[in-house]
Order: structure tokens, then sequence, then C-alpha cells
């Protein structure tokens, strides 16, 4: 039996978590080990062709094949990743059948409208394939390319998201400048085959956690809104899995008012100690480097196109 795309069906393998800051009341869940557990940067911030490949984990995209060179993919200040795991079903288990199962998800679709599209022909990736979109909230940079995302796919799929990725929102600068946001259009998107499961319980802050057998827990942010630390916190609250193998997405410690909680950020996250850390997005620069000088045995650079196998 395939893995439902349900919610509440496929948390057994892998959960959304919806991140609260402060956590009153935890009900500690059991999340089922998977086999594999896989994350292909279809957009970020930066592409990087030159960076080599570190196997088994992380494997770059091809820049030359048959002694031409390939069309380059493009970055923008968004996110999208392609989520895939491999586990045993427990039906098959039970008749001592052992074919693994796999499992396609998307979780964002970055910020212009046609930049995922452009980079998944690039590498190959036939986003017909998903089997749900998995919205991490409801900002541009994360949103914008969900129409296209939905043309491609061109039939009808579940998009899960919070009841607060559809509100009206500005951003509002301390010297007044303001801009309207682009926002998503729930009844377009339900005509171009969307099927909305909305995820009431917590904020719209949505991440990904993966239990890999053997390995601990896998977390993928969007951005992270709700702090990055507190998203590992809140993950190991849940499954009472302490273990963090790795951490991916945009920890959202870019820009003036984020820089004064880099350091404390980074104490906290040396003391998770997760084996692998990849910086994405939102990140930025500064705490980027500083994750380099202090955890440089679990940094992993973050580039488009970059598929890392756990």
């Amino acid at each position: 039996m395939r893995a439902s795309i349900h919610l509440r069906s496929i948390s057994h393998n892998i959960f959304i978590n919806t991140i609260q800051p402060i956590i009153i009341i935890i009900i500690m869940m059991k999340l089922q080990e998977i086999d594999s557990f896989s994350v292909t940067l279809l957009m970020d911030n930066i592409t990087d062709r030159l960076l080599p490949n570190s196997p088994p984990h992380v494997i770059r995209p091809f820049m030359i094949m048959n002694k031409r060179f390939l069309t380059a993919p493009i970055a923008e200040h968004g996110f999208s990743a392609l989520i895939e795991f491999m586990s045993n079903d427990n039906d098959d288990i039970k008749r001592n059948s052992y074919k693994k199962k796999s499992n396609t998800f998307l979780l964002d679709t970055g910020v212009s409208e046609n930049g995922v599209i452009y980079n998944a022909d690039i590498f190959g990736v036939d986003l017909r394939n998903v089997e749900a979109i998995i919205l991490s909230h409801g900002h541009f940079d994360h949103i914008t390319g969900l129409i296209s995302v939905l043309k491609r796919i061109s039939r009808r799929i579940e998009v899960i998201c919070h009841p607060d990725a559809f509100l009206k929102r500005w951003i509002v600068y301390p010297d007044g400048n303001k801009a309207k946001m682009p926002l998503l259009n729930k009844k377009q998107i339900e005509e171009e085959g969307a099927l909305i499961h909305e995820t009431k319980d917590a904020s719209d802050d949505q991440a990904i956690v993966a239990n890999v057998k053997e390995k601990g827990l896998v977390i993928v942010t969007g951005c992270g809104h709700a702090g990055i630390i507190n998203t590992i916190n809140y993950a190991k609250a849940l499954t009472g899995i302490n273990k963090i193998y790795a951490v991916i997405g945009g920890f959202h410690l870019t820009g003036g008012i984020y820089e004064d909680i880099i350091e404390p950020t980074i104490k906290e996250l040396q003391r998770a100690d997760p084996r692998y850390l990849v910086p994405c997005h939102c990140t930025g620069w500064k705490a980027t480097n500083r994750i380099i000088e202090t955890m440089p045995e679990k940094f992993i650079q973050t580039s488009v196109g970059t598929a890392f196998h756990f």
C-alpha cells in the first residue's frame, strides 16, 4: 500500500510540523523510521556550478555532458525543495515482502512564476510525479510559482498549508515605506487542480521532519520564522527523538533585526549537535559564515540543483 498523501496518514513516516515557539502541552507521537530521505533544491538563493560532489550524501548537478555545457539553472530569493523518501510498507512486511515504497512531495514553489519549472526541466525532474505540495508558509518567496507548478502537474493534487497562508499581507519598514505582498488566491489555485488541506493547529510556519533509520531526525524548513532552535526542539519534543542528523533550509537570520540572535542561535545549534547543517535561503551570509567558523565539519554548502541523500 502506497503511503497516503493525507496529512494524518503520512504522519507515520514523515510529518509536517506546525511550529509552536512556546510549547504548553506536548502530545508525543511515534514517528516511524524510513529507510532513506532525499532533498533536491529546485530553488534557493545561491547557484555555484563548480561545487564538488561529496558522495554519498551530496550530489551536485552536472555542468558538462557530451562535451557541451548544460543550460545554467537560476537562483532567486526564494525556496523550493523536492522531498523523496523510501520505506518498507507495513502490509508488505506482514507478507514477508520487502519491496521499498517511495513517495515524492514538493515543499514550496519559489518567488517567481516560472523559476521552479525552469530549474526542474534543466535537472530532469518530472513534477508530475509529485504526490502533494506543502507550503511552509504564505510569504511570496515560497508560493509565487504554485500556479505554474499546478499547471505542469495538470491533475488534482493536495496542497497542504495553514489557513493563514491566504492572508493579505503588507511589508512595512520603520521609515514608513511599505508594499503589498503577493498573495495566494484560493479560488484560482483550486481551479488549477489544488485540493486544499488546511492545517489549523499552531501557526503559518511549517517544517518537514523525518526519522531516518539508524541516523535520526532530518528537519527541512522553509524559513523557520518561529526560530530554527524552536523548530528543532519542537520536533524533538513531539517525536521523543533527540538525535538530529541534518537540518536543511532557511534559518531566518539575515537582515539587521535578526543579527542580534545569530550568536545565541549558533550556541544552541552546537548544543543540538546535528551531524549536518545546510543553511539555505534566508539564513544570510553572516550567519552562514559563523556556522562555517564554528562548525566546519557539519556545514554543507547549498546550491540550486543539489541533492542531499540521507
